[in-house]
């Protein structure tokens, strides 16, 4: 499986980390679970390191991707 990944410049933390965070994005559009209770569904086990990482990926952070998914 290594081997395939690095076909694509993947490792393995790097695919668990972006299907936590694909979770995570589905979990915070339904409310009202709060950030921190998202965090550790997902697997994240600090929540500073959670809201970078969904920061990076989203370019917002969960809680203004709370208020986003609210509002809509």
């Amino acid at each position: 499986m290594q081997r395939r990944l690095q076909q694509f410049h993947l490792s393995c933390s790097d695919v668990v980390k972006e299907l936590r965070l694909e979770i995570a994005t589905e979990l915070l559009g339904n409310p009202p679970k709060s950030v921190l209770d998202e965090a550790c569904e997902v697997g994240f086990s600090d929540p500073s390191h959670f809201s970078r990482a969904f920061r990076q990926m989203t370019g917002v952070s969960p809680r203004a991707f709370c208020r986003q998914q609210l509002a809509a």
